[in-house]
């Protein structure tokens, strides 16, 4: 018999099977450190494309100011033939950039009101119903009443009462 073989076993014609008894460690061992160098060449070299995309763009840091709650609202909702409403109240969180303070909204309040209630008459009652169509309702409070003040002065949206009926 031959180093490196053992005889197992006959076939059914009386011929010995032979298997090998090499280790298959070193081979596996090689297949694991390529795949490694392959995995860390990948990895490196896609966070350099992300550092180098990154390098152009400054962080932007927004300070944030004054939370100012607005009187509450009353509205009709949009379902046709039913006759549902929607009371909420809210308050604006307003960059410290911006500025803005209790005096000075009091100046602003008729046309900051109106951008809500433009908002606000569109919906149904499935548009505020769950939780994402609210978020979304914030989205679209922020974006018109910066329209209304002509600045993005406004950060966040924040419901203090919510009822629909």
């Amino acid at each position: 018999m031959a180093l490196g073989k053992k005889k197992t076993e006959e076939q059914g014609f009386g011929e010995p099977v032979v298997a090998e008894t090499k280790s298959k460690k070193p081979m596996l061992i090689m297949v694991l450190v390529v795949v490694a160098v392959i995995v860390f060449t990948c990895t490196l070299a896609f966070g350099k494309k992300i550092m180098a995309k990154d390098k152009g763009k400054k962080a932007v840091v927004v300070e944030k100011g004054t939370i100012i709650p607005l009187d509450e609202f009353l509205v009709n909702l949009s379902d046709s033939g039913s006759d549902h409403f929607l009371k909420v109240a809210m308050a604006l969180e307003f960059t410290k950039k911006s500025g803005k303070t209790p005096e000075t909204i009091k100046e602003e309040a008729p046309r900051l009101r109106d951008a809500v209630l433009a908002v606000l008459g569109t919906k149904s009652r499935d548009d505020v119903a769950k939780v994402d169509g609210r978020a979304k309702l914030k989205d679209e409070i922020k974006a018109n009443v910066n329209k209304a003040l002509g600045e993005d002065d406004v950060l966040n949206v924040y419901y203090t009462n919510f009822v629909t009926q």
